[in-house]
C-alpha cells in the first residue's frame, strides 16, 4: 500500500499532490503503514480514506476504488450509524468503535461480514485544528463466525435497508430479472418499484450496450470472479442518460435457476463527470493561453526557488524541462542581474508584488533583451503566501524606443536653440538694414519663409537621414519661382547625394535663400539675358575629411555695381555669406561682383570619409 499510495497521480483529486500534504497527514500516514494491524486514516471533511494493507484486506472489493474516496462513498452502509461518532472525533475526541463491517465477499475474500473493534484518533494540524482522524483495528471476526453464518440470510435485505438514497442498489437473479428495487433506485433511474420488479434489467443499458450483450456479459464475469465493473452509461425511465458508476457482486440465491443472484450497487456520477469534463477543457484552454501569449510565466515558492515554467521560457532561454527550477533560472539572466534579482527575492514580503527589469539571454539570437518580470503572492484561505505566480515580458524595444526618444528629443532642444538663434540674428540683421518697420517686414517675412521650408525638409526626414544640396537649391528656385528656368538660364551641375551636416542645414539655407533672392530681384534671373550657373563637388581634403564645394556665378547682368558699391538686398546677405557661414560651419566663402553678375563660392565641411557625408 506504501508503494501504491506513493506512485498514484493525486493531483486530480481533492487531497492534492503529495508534496503539498500537511506535515501531520504524512507523518500519521506513514506510522500506519508500517503497522500490521488494519489501520487508516480518514482526512479532511469528507474523510477521504488512506489506509494499509491491513485495512485493505477488510476493505474487500471496496479495495483498491476506495483509496481516497470519502467515508460516506467507501462504506455507505454504516456512515449514517457513525456519522455522530465521526463528528465528535473531528471535534477533537477520541472514539472507541467496537461493531460489524458490512460485507465484503468477493474476489480473494472468504469472510463476511468481518467484525472490528477500533479506536478513532484526531490528527492535528500545526494550526491545533482538526485534520482528520487515525482508525487501528482488530478483526474480531473469527469469534462471530456462527453469527455470521446465520446472518447471511439477511445480507440482502440489509444492504438494501442502509443504502442511501442517492446510491441505485438493488437485486437480480441468474437471468438479469430485477427481484428487488428499494427506493435509491428508484430516484437514481426512475422507474417505481411496481414498473421493475420482474423486468429485464437491461432496459437499464444504453441501446448499444444491449446490442454488445453488455448485460449478459457482465454477469458471467461476476460468475466468474465474484464481482464486476458496472462503470458505463446507462438509461434513466425518461430516456435521459446517465453516468453509474459502479459494481456487480454475486449473491447465493435459493430462488434463481443456479443458485447464485447479483447486487448491483451504482451511484450516479454524471454530475461530477460534467463537472471532470469542464475541468479538464478548462484546464486546456487555460494550458492554451498560457502557451498562446509572448509573456513568459512561472511559479515560485517563498525566496524565489521556481517550481514551473512554461514552455515560453524554455523556448526563449534555452532552458528546457526542469532546468529552471530551484534556483536554475538565474543562468538565464545577465550575470550582473543575478545579485539584484536574489535581493529583490530577499525583500519580497507580500506586500507588494515582485517588480525588477533583467536581461535575459535569447538563445535564438544568442544575446541578452531587457525583460520586466512581475510576481504577485498567491495566498491560502487563512492569508499566507503559498506561491509567487509570475511572468516576465519582453521590454527591450520599448527601452530601446525610450532611449532613442530621449535621443531625439535632445536634438529637438538643440535644433529649437539654433532655430532661435538664427531667427534672433536674423532679425537684428534685418532690422540693422531696415530704416523703418514696412521696410523691414518683407524681407523678413521671407527669411522666415526659407526657415520654415527648410524645417519642413528636416521634419519629414526618416531617422537618421539628411537633407541634400540638391534638394535645397531646388527647394529655394521653386519658392523664388524659378524651377521653370531650370535646364535653360539656370544650369545645376553636381552629384545629388550630398547630404549636409544637420547642424549646418540652416543657416547654409539661409545663405542659398539670399543668393536666390538676389538673383531673382537684381541678379541674373532679373536681367532679360541672366544666366545662372550653380555646381557643386564633395571632395576630400589633405586631412581625410569631405567638403562641399559650391560655385554660384551669374552672367548677363547689366549696370553691374562697382565693387566698392554697397551690397544688394540691403547688406544683410552677403554679411550672413562672409562672416556668418564662416564663423558658424567653419566655411571658405568668397563673394564677388564682376562684370555680368554676382560670383560666389563657398566651401564648407561635411564629414569624414567614413561618414560618407552623413555627418552629425
Amino acid at each position: 500500500m506504501a508503494r501504491y499510495i506513493r506512485e498514484r497521480d493525486w493531483c486530480d483529486t481533492p487531497l492534492g499532490a503529495i508534496g503539498s500534504w500537511p506535515p501531520s497527514l504524512k507523518t500519521t500516514l506513514g506510522l500506519a503503514l508500517e503497522m500490521r494491524e488494519p489501520a487508516a486514516v480518514a482526512w479532511g471533511p469528507a474523510c477521504r480514506l488512506l489506509y494499509n494493507d491491513g485495512y485493505a484486506t477488510l476493505m474487500g472489493h471496496r479495495h483498491p476504488v476506495g483509496l481516497g474516496r470519502p467515508f460516506a462513498e467507501v462504506w455507505p452502509e454504516i456512515f449514517e450509524e457513525l456519522r455522530p461518532r465521526i463528528e465528535a472525533v473531528l471535534s477533537g475526541a477520541t472514539q472507541a468503535l467496537d461493531g460489524r463491517l458490512p460485507d465484503l465477499a468477493g474476489p480473494g475474500n472468504s469472510v463476511s461480514r468481518p467484525e472490528v473493534v477500533a479506536s478513532w484518533t484526531p490528527i492535528r494540524l500545526e494550526s491545533g485544528a482538526v485534520g482528520g482522524f487515525l482508525s487501528l483495528g482488530v478483526d474480531t471476526t473469527a469469534r462471530h463466525r456462527t453469527e455470521q453464518a446465520l446472518e447471511a440470510s439477511e445480507e440482502r435485505h440489509r444492504l438494501i435497508l442502509e443504502s442511501a438514497l442517492d446510491y441505485a442498489i438493488f437485486t437480480i437473479d441468474a437471468d438479469g430479472i430485477v427481484t428487488s428495487w428499494p427506493a435509491g433506485a428508484q430516484a437514481v433511474f426512475g422507474w417505481s418499484e411496481a414498473e421493475m420488479i420482474g423486468q429485464d434489467v437491461a432496459i437499464t443499458f444504453t441501446p448499444e450496450d444491449r446490442a454488445n450483450e453488455a448485460p449478459q456479459r457482465e454477469r458471467d464475469e461476476a460468475r466468474r470472479h465474484g464481482v464486476a465493473t458496472n462503470t458505463r452509461w446507462h438509461l434513466r425511465k425518461d430516456e435521459r442518460r446517465i453516468f453509474i458508476e459502479g459494481s456487480v457482486r454475486r449473491l447465493r440465491s435459493s430462488g434463481s435457476s443456479d443458485g447464485h443472484g447479483f447486487i448491483k450497487i451504482g451511484a450516479d456520477v454524471t454530475k461530477r463527470r460534467e463537472a471532470e469534463k469542464r475541468l479538464r477543457d478548462n484546464r486546456r484552454r487555460l494550458r492554451s493561453v498560457v502557451e498562446g501569449i509572448p509573456q513568459l510565466i512561472w511559479r515560485a515558492a517563498l525566496g524565489g526557488e521556481w517550481t514551473w515554467a512554461s514552455p515560453q521560457w524554455g523556448k526563449y532561454t534555452g532552458q528546457k524541462g526542469a532546468l529552471s527550477h530551484g534556483f536554475g533560472w538565474l543562468a538565464a539572466l545577465h550575470p550582473d542581474d543575478r545579485g539584484p534579482a536574489l535581493e529583490g527575492w530577499r525583500n519580497a514580503d507580500g506586500s507588494s508584488y515582485l517588480d525588477m527589469e533583467t536581461r535575459l539571454y535569447d538563445a535564438g539570437e544568442g544575446r541578452y533583451r531587457w525583460f520586466q518580470s512581475r510576481a504577485l503572492p498567491i495566498r491560502d484561505e487563512t492569508g499566507r503566501i503559498i506561491e509567487w505566480l509570475g511572468t516576465s515580458t519582453d521590454v527591450d524595444d520599448m527601452r530601446q524606443l525610450q532611449e532613442r526618444q530621449t535621443l531625439l528629443l535632445a536634438e529637438l532642444q538643440h535644433r529649437t536653440r539654433n532655430l532661435l538663434g538664427v531667427v534672433r540674428a536674423m532679425a537684428d540683421r534685418t532690422a540693422a538694414g531696415a530704416n523703418s518697420l514696412e521696410a523691414f517686414l518683407p524681407p523678413f517675412r521671407e527669411r522666415l519663409a526659407a526657415l520654415s521650408r527648410i524645417n519642413g525638409l528636416l521634419s519629414k526626414l526618416e531617422h537618421g537621414e539628411r537633407v541634400t544640396f540638391d534638394t535645397l537649391i531646388l527647394t529655394e528656385l521653386g519658392a523664388r519661382g524659378a524651377l521653370e528656368d531650370v535646364g535653360g538660364r539656370i544650369v545645376l551641375d553636381g552629384p545629388a547625394d550630398v547630404r549636409l551636416r544637420s547642424a549646418s542645414v540652416q543657416t547654409f539655407a539661409l545663405a542659398i535663400h539670399e543668393l536666390a533672392t538676389n538673383a531673382v530681384k537684381y541678379g541674373a534671373l532679373a536681367a532679360p539675358d541672366g544666366r545662372l550657373s550653380v555646381r557643386w563637388r564633395a571632395d576630400l581634403n589633405e586631412a581625410g575629411a569631405r567638403r562641399l564645394h559650391v560655385e554660384w556665378i551669374e552672367s548677363g547682368v547689366p549696370n553691374v555695381p562697382a565693387p566698392d558699391a554697397p551690397p544688394r538686398g540691403g547688406g544683410y546677405g552677403r554679411l550672413l555669406i562672409e562672416r556668418s557661414l564662416p564663423y558658424q560651419l567653419h566655411a571658405a566663402v568668397a563673394y564677388e561682383l564682376s562684370e555680368g553678375g554676382v560670383r560666389c563660392t563657398i566651401d564648407l565641411p561635411l564629414g569624414s570619409s567614413r561618414q560618407r557625408g552623413d555627418t552629425q
